[in-house]
């Protein structure tokens, strides 16, 4: 879906607090500009809406780029 970085030791995003399966992520790159965001906010439900923005994520869908496992798209944050 995307490239970005993800802020673990953050627990509030736009003064709510994460859910305990979340992350706080920025997209820096959309790979595929149509695809819905995991977590959807009123403004940004797909890819192309939440680049160089920072949303809450499901922690099992972030991986590393440098974890071979992160080519399988279940896994690609």
């Amino acid at each position: 879906m995307a490239r970005g970085t993800k802020f673990e030791a953050v627990t509030i995003l736009h003064g709510m607090k994460l859910a305990d399966d979340e992350v706080k992520v920025t997209v820096e790159e959309v790979i595929i500009p149509d695809a819905l965001v995991p977590v959807p906010t009123d403004e940004l439900y797909i890819m192309t809406q939440a680049f160089q923005s920072f949303l809450a994520w499901p922690k099992d869908l972030v991986g590393s780029i440098s974890d071979p496992s992160v080519w399988i798209p279940k896994l690609t944050l």
